[in-house]
């Protein structure tokens, strides 16, 4: 369903949508859709790993790569490892 609009603009580039669209239109094509999603994705995960705590000192966890890691650093991992055997 086409309909004639006032000028939009793309939500991820900010190219100018054509006049005559579908009226929920709001990305210019595929690609920008997709950036836009995956740029929330990485958001999101970004901030799941900015609230890791690490499970043997409960320090904040810097510079984590992964959502699921544990320990802060290399000597806290070891210490686990030598406390729970």
């Amino acid at each position: 369903m086409l309909t004639l609009h006032e000028p939009g603009w793309c939500e991820q580039c900010g190219k100018r949508l054509p006049d005559l669209r579908h009226w929920r239109r709001i990305f210019c094509d595929r690609k920008c859709l997709n950036d836009y999603f995956n740029g929330l994705t990485a958001k999101a995960r970004a901030e799941e790993r900015a609230r890791l705590k690490c499970v043997v000192c409960g320090e904040p966890i810097t510079g984590a790569k992964r959502s699921h890691q544990k320990y802060c650093s290399e000597r806290c991992r070891q210490k686990r490892r030598r406390t729970c055997t």
